[in-house]
């Protein structure tokens, strides 16, 4: 379970925050660094949006697809913002990445009202939700930055893919 903490492996990394001051100041320096360096908002919501999870329901492993609804960008940072007031671990429904791959244990980062996870989104950012054990709906926000340069130097090309 993860509190505030940055999770690297390769060229994968999670961060997750709690406090709404904290939240929103590290988005809007985000904001700004990304804008800096040629990264910008989805405006469009392509795969971004209100996203909620129903009890007794999964997400499988999956990365997500690795540019814009035109493949002319990359998506390079994914932002999901917990909204479900009173969340806890044992509930369920809580993100896991995976930084060793799928084939590895999990993080589980714990869907806890007001926090932000902020992933980087390449080839190897595998992450899913775990079964929603309550009997409530998990409720997120979601959104993307992209850029016209990939994470790391190689370029590449993928859909959506789901393991498991």
């Amino acid at each position: 379970m993860i509190e505030s903490k940055t999770i690297k492996a390769g060229q994968s990394s999670w961060i997750a925050r709690n406090s709404a001051r904290a939240s929103w100041s590290a988005s809007k320096q985000k904001a700004r660094d990304c804008a800096n360096n040629g990264r910008y908002p989805d405006e469009y919501l392509y795969a971004g949006g209100i996203s909620m999870t129903g009890p007794g329901h999964i997400l499988n492993p999956h990365r997500d697809s690795s540019h814009d609804k035109d493949r002319e960008c990359y998506r390079v940072l994914n932002l999901l913002y917990c909204v479900s007031p009173d969340w806890s671990l044992e509930k369920g429904g809580n993100l896991e990445v995976w930084p060793e791959g799928t084939k590895a244990e999990p993080t589980t980062i714990v869907s806890r009202f007001n926090r932000l996870a902020v992933m980087v989104a390449n080839q190897h950012s595998w992450h899913s939700v775990s079964k929603n054990t309550s009997t409530e709906q998990r409720c997120c926000v979601s959104n993307y930055y992209f850029s016209n340069h990939p994470v790391g130097d190689a370029e590449y090309f993928h859909p959506t893919s789901f393991r498991g």
